[in-house]
């Protein structure tokens, strides 16, 4: 059975924990070395368990503390060859890196690794789902916009991480500068409540049962009208909500 543990999940810092049976990953590390340390321990994890680092993308929130972690304990790291490029700071030994291709499955101990395309404003971005036997959970933050190639690699996951950024009216109205919320706004941005909220309305009909929603920004949206926003949604769609798990992911 695969277990996924969002540790962390805001514009500030990422990181979420895989774990079957025999294998222990972490996706990102956008944290310092030694919050992490503290949320593995605060979950009874041993840090030093854990077999590998995947990374989505070369921004600061999902990479900060991965040098310090990886190093101290000789961890390997994954990530694409063009993301590689951008993690020159990270001072990671050759012997520990490891590159992946989108859509190329590969597999670490036990657990299948399946990298998709990300649309968003880095070089190389991937979301991930891991298998193991019939067990599928799936990461999918840091999205532009949704569409039929990412639809394709969330469904029937039991369990997905997805992104629900912003409020459109509170980013719009907010105190970002214009470039900024055009940014974010934008086809390789972050997605909004009520894209998310679409998105899970189509995952629920193909199979998906229990919805975490990350990377909430903490100036333009709130947990409880990200999870509102959802709710009305499916309300409307006359999905019985009691069916299904939902939450947030901490910050």
């Amino acid at each position: 059975m695969l277990k996924m543990l969002p540790l962390f999940s805001s514009s500030k810092g990422n990181s979420t924990y895989i774990e079957s049976e025999n294998t222990s990953l972490l996706v990102d590390l956008g944290v310092s070395c030694k919050r992490i340390v503290d949320a593995l321990t605060e979950n009874k994890i041993n840090p030093a368990s854990i077999e590998a680092i995947l990374i989505t993308h070369e921004h600061s929130d999902h990479i900060k503390g991965i040098k310090v972690f990886a190093n101290k304990y000789s961890i390997p790291v994954f990530a694409t060859e063009k993301t590689w490029t951008k993690l020159d700071s990270l001072e990671i030994s050759e012997s520990y890196k490891n590159t992946f291709t989108p859509d190329k499955d590969f597999t670490i101990g036990d657990i299948t690794v399946s990298p998709f395309s990300t649309p968003h404003d880095a070089i190389d971005p991937c979301g991930f789902s891991f298998y193991k036997g019939k067990d599928k959970v799936t990461i999918a933050t840091d999205l532009g916009h949704i569409n039929d190639y990412l639809l394709s690699k969330m469904i029937e996951s039991n369990k997905i991480l997805l992104e629900s950024n912003h409020d459109i009216d509170m980013l719009r109205t907010g105190p970002y500068p214009w470039q900024l919320k055009q940014r974010i706004l934008g086809n390789f941005g972050h997605l909004s409540n009520a894209l998310t909220a679409k998105t899970v309305e189509y995952l629920i009909k193909n199979g998906t049962k229990d919805f975490v929603l990350g990377h909430l920004s903490e100036e333009n949206n709130f947990p409880e009208l990200a999870l509102e926003t959802v709710r009305s949604r499916l309300k409307m769609q006359d999905i019985n909500i009691s069916d299904i798990s939902l939450s947030v992911a901490k910050p």
